[in-house]
């Protein structure tokens, strides 16, 4: 159940930056000589590069040590909300990582707040 929502969310977020980044890019870049002057095949290779960038991001959201960096960067600045939100997502499953244990005894903490 578990792999299936991954699976499901990422290929959600895939057809969604897919089709915004084609739909977007194309509005603002296309017959726009102020901002774009380009072949329209450069302009396909921009709208596939951002696409590019923007799954890999989203994906790296994902990765349970990059969540556990990003909540211990909220955790250090005080913002308790996006630290637990994001540590959540750190220590869900039985990970193992440099830092898990840090991960959970901090998302032990403050999630009794």
């Amino acid at each position: 159940k578990g792999k299936h929502l991954w699976l499901r969310n990422n290929a959600s977020t895939m057809v969604s930056q897919l089709v915004d980044s084609l739909v977007v890019n194309f509005v603002f870049l296309y017959k726009n000589p102020t901002v774009f002057s380009g072949t329209f095949g450069e302009l396909v290779s921009i709208m596939l590069a951002v696409y590019v960038v923007k799954v890999a991001i989203a994906a790296a959201e994902q990765v349970p040590v990059l969540r556990y960096h990003l909540g211990m960067a909220y955790y250090k600045q005080g913002d308790m909300r996006a630290a637990r939100e994001i540590l959540a997502g750190a220590v869900a499953d039985d990970y193992k990582y440099d830092g898990v244990d840090e991960a959970r005894a901090v998302y032990a903490e403050i999630s009794k707040e």
